[in-house]
């Protein structure tokens, strides 16, 4: 999926393991310490054959591909309805101003809202199709992609966060900040990238190399 949407897998790879790091230092270095242990509950599970194992597992492996097939199924008909009724295009537009904030294109409002309400590998699906079918370009989803390694499943994540303690400002908040500064930071790094290569050519046009 990230190689359809002009992503390297080693890239996204190597960003995810890199900035989980980052934002783990940036917190313990702004959060107060706390002494309070959380609590593990173990739950007792009875001894059994390994063709019982064998068969749960085939059972749940089965009903996570049915579910997955389904999810994905579902969205791609979703986009395809939205855009047929051309109802993209009102969902996107009071997203633009914060996409803008975000460093990303216009065109990736519905993105960002499957990205955080059902995850990354739905969104990937979805992200791939509208690159296929030509309604999105590989610089734009590589700009998304960007974004969503570093906040994805926010709706979901955040629950399950803050059901455990965690303040739901800091993990909003400490996501979308990097989120912002990895896509402005490759904006940067990319627009430079390219004035560095525009001004040898213009000096190998004009001779000087």
């Amino acid at each position: 999926v990230t190689k359809k949407t002009g992503s390297s897998f080693i890239g996204m790879f190597a960003l995810r393991v890199v900035m989980a790091f980052v934002v783990a230092i940036f917190l313990n270095l702004i959060l107060p310490p706390n002494d309070t242990p959380f609590m593990q509950t173990i739950v007792a599970v009875n001894d059994t054959s390994i063709a019982g194992v064998l068969e749960a597992w085939l059972r749940s492996s089965l009903s996570l591909v049915v579910t997955i097939v389904l999810i994905v199924t579902g969205l791609m008909i979703l986009q395809r309805m939205l855009t047929e009724f051309h109802l993209i295009e009102v969902i996107s537009r009071p997203l633009r101003p914060l996409m803008k904030i975000f460093g990303l294109p216009p065109s990736s409002p519905f993105l960002w809202i499957v990205g955080n309400l059902v995850g990354l590998a739905y969104g990937g699906a979805i992200m791939a199709d509208m690159v296929e079918e030509g309604k999105l370009s590989l610089d734009d989803s590589n700009a998304v992609n960007h974004h969503l390694a570093i906040s994805h499943s926010l709706l979901e994540d955040t629950l399950l966060f803050v059901a455990l303690g965690i303040s739901l400002w800091i993990i909003v908040g400490t996501r979308l900040l990097f989120a912002i500064i990895v896509v402005w930071g490759r904006r940067l790094i990319v627009t430079r990238h390219f004035s560095f290569k525009n001004k040898i050519s213009i000096f190998n046009k004009r001779g000087y190399v």
